[in-house]
C-alpha cells in the first residue's frame, strides 16, 4: 500500500509505511548507533534531509537506503545547525525563564520547559522542510513563515509529538536509539503533512497563509 498524497496523511498510516520494509530495524539501529559517534552523527541526522526529498518527490514512503554519504554529511551538518538554532535555543530560553522564575514559583517556575518541549521537534520538521526546497537559509529561518505553517499544521501535529515525547522519555536508556528511531517517524509525519498542506495551497516552501 502506498501512502495516499490525495488526502492528507494518517500518522498510523506513516507508521506503518515505515515498519513495513524488512530491513527497518538494521536501518534505524544504524542511525542510533551512529549518532553516539561524534562527527559521525552528522550522518543520522541527514538521513532526515533523504525522508524530506523522498516525500517532495512524491515517492511512495519508505526507509531509504544508507548511500549516498557524502551528500548525508554535508545535509546533516546543515541539520544538525537548524537543530541547534531551534531546538537549542528553545531549551536555552526556557532554562532561562525557569532560573528567573523558580524563585518566585517555586516547581512552576519550569513550566517554560513544557512549550519547549513540544515545539522543539515540529519548528526544526518546518525550518528543514523549508530548507530542503533550495538550500534557502533565509527561508528555513524565517519566523514569520514558520509560524504559519505551525499555526496550520498544529492540529494535525499535537498526538504525533506527544507520542514522540513519550517514546523518548520511555527509551530514556538507549536515548540516542529513541531519539533517532521515533524522530524518523515523526518527522516522515510532519513532512507529509507540510508537503499536502503545501499542494492544497499551491503555494511554494510552506508559505501558508491563514490569517
Amino acid at each position: 500500500m502506498n501512502l495516499d498524497y490525495s488526502h492528507m496523511p494518517d500518522f498510523e498510516q506513516v507508521c506503518r509505511r515505515v515498519f513495513s520494509d524488512s530491513q527497518s530495524t538494521l536501518k534505524l539501529l544504524l542511525g542510533g548507533v551512529i549518532l553516539v559517534i561524534p562527527v559521525l552523527h552528522f550522518f543520522s541526522f541527514g538521513y532526515f534531509s533523504l525522508l524530506a526529498r523522498q516525500i517532495r518527490s512524491r515517492e511512495p514512503l519508505h526507509l531509504p537506503e544508507w548511500e549516498e554519504w557524502g551528500r548525508l554529511f554535508a545535509a546533516g551538518v546543515c541539520f544538525f545547525v537548524l537543530f541547534l538554532i531551534f531546538a537549542g535555543g528553545l531549551f536555552l530560553a526556557a532554562l532561562l525563564s525557569s532560573w528567573l522564575l523558580r524563585p518566585f514559583l517555586s516547581w512552576l517556575g519550569y513550566f517554560p520547559f513544557i512549550p519547549a518541549i513540544l515545539a522543539f521537534a515540529p519548528l526544526t520538521a518546518a525550518s528543514w522542510y523549508r530548507y530542503s526546497q533550495d538550500e534557502n537559509w533565509q527561508e528555513a529561518l524565517d519566523l514569520r513563515g514558520l509560524a504559519r505553517m505551525l499555526k496550520a499544521a498544529w492540529p494535525r501535529l499535537l498526538i504525533p509529538t506527544f507520542a514522540y515525547i513519550g517514546f523518548l522519555a520511555a527509551g530514556f536508556p538507549v536515548f540516542p536509539l529513541a531519539f533517532f528511531a521515533g524522530g524518523v517517524v515523526v518527522f516522515a509525519y510532519y513532512f507529509s503533512v507540510f508537503h499536502e498542506m503545501e499542494r492544497s495551497h499551491a503555494q511554494p516552501r510552506g508559505f501558508i497563509d491563514v490569517s
